[in-house]
């Protein structure tokens, strides 16, 4: 029941329904990991940056937001790091 897929421009939303925060911060940093592993092409290195937001009975948009903030914060905290709220 997971889901996957674009949002925004550069951006992708991972919904992981019956996750808890600490879980959805594990499949991110996992996720990190590999990218960070691809090889895409010599002396190209790609990196994600992402924010983990936990549903606590706000509305969607509030919840995107909160997921959005945290992705701006690991990015202006260095980026190639995940924030969690």
């Amino acid at each position: 029941i997971d889901s996957v897929g674009r949002y925004g421009g550069e951006e992708f939303l991972i919904i992981l329904p019956e996750t808890t925060l600490e879980e959805g911060y594990k499949v991110a940093e996992r996720i990190r990991k590999e990218i960070m592993l691809l090889d895409v092409k010599e002396g190209l290195k790609v990196t994600i940056s992402g924010g983990i937001a936990e549903y606590k009975g706000e509305s969607d948009t509030e919840l995107l937001k909160k997921a959005d903030d945290l992705l701006y914060q690991s990015k202006t905290s260095g980026r190639n790091r995940i924030e969690k709220g």
